[in-house]
């Protein structure tokens, strides 16, 4: 487990406390993401825009103030420490063409900042090579490997698409069905075990794009 999730399940267990914390998931982020088309019309990266449950935000909060430092000055390096922290996580982003994962590139343009009074994140992860939409069944998901977060799309336009041709496409979302089995041993795992990097895509959300 990364240092800052750990630093949330530390966090949680103490506020929380009692039978709530043994159980997946310990942390909730609402997505949103944009699909960005290149000139030619290909899928070049895939920006994606997380907003934190209160818990985690609080506890962000009670970073800045415990250093006396601005919200301004503090969150742009939340962001990069994220980034860095998620490298070998690939980044919570799963791109595929016909079931095959994609190459994706280093993060650019991370910011995080606060929005109704929740931690946001920004960040853009480019494909290696961009991809054209209408060559096969072209997928993304962004999620937790382990499921010790929570990544789901809240209802309404979570999914956009910009660049030349975008209008031509759209983003169909495919909810996750999880088995039986699965859902026991989310819920039997408590703050300091994992149920491995597979039980996180079990319970994804995948989003189909689909162009005319």
């Amino acid at each position: 487990m990364s240092k800052w999730l750990t630093v949330v399940a530390a966090l949680a267990a103490a506020l929380v406390g009692g039978d709530s914390v043994l159980a997946h998931p310990h942390s909730w982020i609402d997505l949103r993401s944009r699909v960005i088309m290149n000139d030619e019309g290909r899928v070049a990266a895939l920006e994606v825009d997380w907003l934190f449950d209160d818990l985690y935000t609080a506890y962000v909060a009670q970073e800045f103030v415990k250093q006396d430092r601005p919200p301004s000055e503090f969150l742009p390096e939340v962001a990069s420490t994220y980034l860095s922290n998620l490298a070998e996580y690939g980044y919570f982003t799963d791109v595929r063409l016909d079931g095959e994962r994609l190459a994706l590139g280093e993060p650019t343009g991370a910011e995080s900042g606060l929005r109704d009074r929740r931690l946001w994140l920004r960040f853009e992860v480019p494909l290696v090579e961009p991809v054209d939409p209408h060559k096969g069944r072209l997928t993304f998901a962004v999620y937790d490997p382990t499921y010790y977060i929570e990544i789901l799309y809240p209802e309404g336009d979570a999914i956009r698409f910009t660049g030349p041709k975008a209008e031509a496409c759209v983003g169909r979302i495919i909810p996750p069905n999880p088995s039986f089995e699965a859902i026991a041993l989310a819920s039997a795992l408590d703050v300091t075990q994992s149920g491995g990097d597979g039980l996180g895509e079990i319970f994804a959300e995948t989003v189909v794009v689909e162009c005319s």
